[in-house]
């Protein structure tokens, strides 16, 4: 199971090992499905969060910014349409979601080759990291 064995290496804070088996865990699942949705948004906090730790890593084919948002809108849609993607998994999703609507505006530079970010994207980000606040509370 790569997924469990990546939250185990996040805890153990192997963070390359990590990053490499969410990313198989999200290839060994059904793309559109939640566990596929859940890899692909751990994978991503990963990569991110962990940037240095995880230079090595290498980046997946969706590591662009269209590809990003394309990947992190269908990942948040995944987590509303399931039951199982509560908490702590939606909360991933919405994260993602909403640093990857943000790119390169917000405070801290980002890992991927961020363009310009529209009005709509930059009040979607804000909403959504609003619903995560209020999840991560509740």
């Amino acid at each position: 199971d790569y997924f469990g064995l990546a939250a185990s290496l996040v805890e153990a804070g192997d963070y390359h090992l990590a990053a490499e088996n969410y990313l198989k865990a999200m290839a060994q699942f059904q793309e559109g499905g939640q566990e596929w949705a859940s890899s692909a948004a751990h994978a991503f906090s990963v990569l991110t969060k962990q940037a240095v730790e995880c230079e090595a890593v290498a980046r997946p084919s969706w590591w662009s910014d269209e590809a990003l948002k394309a990947l992190s809108a269908k990942v948040v849609a995944v987590s509303r349409e399931g039951g199982i993607l509560t908490s702590p998994y939606r909360l991933e999703a919405l994260e993602m979601r909403a640093t990857v609507l943000v790119g390169s505006s917000g405070k801290e530079d980002v890992p991927w080759a961020a363009g310009p970010r529209t009005t709509d994207e930059l009040g979607e980000a804000a909403a959504l990291f609003e619903e995560a606040g209020n999840l991560a509370l509740s």
